[in-house]
């Protein structure tokens, strides 16, 4: 099963005064990841290459706190697979 893996660089603005990374940033940095993983699977880099995905829902469990020194990445891969629809981990 593929499962592609992306550095995330932290940017200053992602960032709040205690130097945590705002959760909305971390659905940024999970998107990041998914773009990844479709253009290693399907070659697909940007909308309007022949293929359309939508992202029907999310959901996201915090464990601790993603701080600006960290290095950080995301790990992406099918979870499910249906008839119509499948999920990504």
């Amino acid at each position: 099963m593929l499962t592609t893996t992306t550095d995330i660089q932290i940017r200053f603005g992602d960032i709040d005064m205690l130097r945590h990374v705002n959760n909305v940033n971390l659905q940024h940095y999970f998107d990041l990841g998914k773009s990844e993983f479709f253009a290693a699977l399907l070659g697909v880099r940007q909308r309007g290459e022949g293929t359309e995905l939508i992202t029907a829902s999310t959901a996201t469990s915090y464990l601790r706190q993603t701080r600006y020194e960290e290095r950080i990445f995301v790990e992406t891969s099918v979870e499910r697979i249906g008839h119509k629809s499948f999920g990504l981990f």
